[in-house]
């Protein structure tokens, strides 16, 4: 096997593992679907439905920010980031806490990098500028 070879069997392997309910995602997934589970007592739907309405929920929400660049979605999918890395960390137990509400924050960052793409936080100068030099 060449050395690219096994890179890429390498690489693999890992992807596979993260994706697969025990990597980076996992830290993330198991948290919120943790505080799902315990804050869904008494609601007419199940923390699983929760947890598919989320997930959806938060790809629709990237899809349609990169896609129009509209100010709600964008507003939205800000909201959905931090109120993800709360339940991450509401539902990571101990010292562990920290560090995956870090990887949450990182994670919804790097997507966030197409969701919020030719986002302009301050207001563009206006060129067309009169001045009038009058003195009668």
């Amino acid at each position: 096997m060449s050395a690219t070879g096994a890179l890429l069997s390498a690489l693999s392997s890992h992807v596979a593992k993260t994706w697969d309910g025990r990597g980076l995602t996992a830290t993330v997934d198991r948290p919120v679907r943790a505080y799902l589970h315990a804050h869904t007592a008494g609601l007419p739907v199940t923390a699983t439905t929760l947890h598919l309405v989320w997930v959806a929920s938060g790809a629709g929400l990237l899809a349609f920010s990169f896609l129009t660049g509209a100010f709600g979605a964008r507003l939205t999918w800000i909201l959905w980031g931090a109120a993800t890395t709360v339940m991450v960390w509401s539902g990571t137990a101990g010292p562990a806490r920290q560090v995956a509400a870090g990887l949450a924050v990182i994670g919804w960052g790097i997507a966030s990098i197409a969701g919020l793409r030719g986002l302009v936080l301050r207001p563009e100068l206006s060129h067309n500028v009169t001045v009038n030099n009058n003195s009668d």
